[in-house]
């Protein structure tokens, strides 16, 4: 069994061929998949793929870093009226992402510490994403204290010093995806520093598609491409990886 803790299956790249997404991801071993918000434009899209597949999908309400503008706070209290109707898992996804946007980084810093006083005050798992911005982003995630506060970092990629001080964060999860499988990436040194019930798996779908799939469209399924690559590095069995990521996933997401 697998779960994709990562995935956009909702966006318009999946509009024409959904069903069709969702049975390989079943045919694949794939029993649920996470889908976080972006925005509140992304709602309506998520809520119809979950109703559609109730029994695979799970929701995360948040707004994403390059959806914060000066509006952010109206626009978040939008989104959260979603989860009062329709509860997630996790709040997410949410964050710091200087990479594409640093023209409200003061905004996008008081909206991720909004949202992760929100999760710990419904005792949700938070789903973050940090982009050029990882001492900004444990800054946050400090000042907000690590009680009753967890959740995964999704598509880790940083360095093994970056990697140490996540880990400090005991109630926190790494999330690998695709990114791993790439020729240039450094992961595959990182991967046994990170303990086994510490890690997940995701696709982050329709990005970030992994070797063999790199340049198409990715989706739920291929993430038994990450899970047998990890395997390979690990020296573990596909099996033993989509076992023990799907036992984490359970556990953090309640699920």
């Amino acid at each position: 069994m697998l779960i994709d803790s990562h995935t956009h299956i909702y966006t318009e790249e999946f509009s024409t061929d959904l069903d069709d997404v969702v049975k390989r991801a079943s045919d694949n071993g794939v029993a649920f998949m996470i889908l976080p918000n972006i925005d509140l434009a992304s709602t309506e899209q998520m809520l119809a793929c979950q109703q559609k597949y109730p029994e695979k999908i799970r929701l995360a309400w948040g707004l994403h870093p390059t959806s914060v503008n000066s509006g952010w706070e109206e626009e978040l209290k939008k989104i959260l009226d979603f989860h009062k109707t329709y509860p997630g898992v996790a709040i997410g996804e949410i964050g710091l992402d200087y990479y594409w946007e640093e023209k409200y980084k003061e905004e996008q810093k008081e909206a991720f510490s909004a949202q992760l006083a929100i999760a710990k005050e419904m005792s949700l798992p938070v789903i973050i994403h940090q982009r050029s911005a990882h001492s900004d982003t444990m800054e946050c995630v400090k000042k907000a204290g690590i009680e009753n506060l967890s959740g995964v970092f999704h598509s880790f990629s940083g360095s093994l010093d970056e990697l140490d001080e996540i880990l400090t964060q005991t109630n926190f999860m790494i999330g690998i995806n695709g990114i791993v499988t790439f020729k240039n990436s450094n992961l595959k040194e990182t991967l046994h520093l990170i303990p086994e019930d510490r890690l997940l798996l995701e696709t982050d779908a329709p990005y970030l598609s992994p070797v063999p799939k790199r340049g198409k469209r990715n989706e739920p399924a291929y993430i038994n491409y990450i899970a047998a690559f990890i395997a390979d590095v690990l020296k573990e069995t596909p099996e033993k990886i989509g076992e023990q990521t799907a036992k984490n996933a359970r556990k953090l997401f309640k699920i």
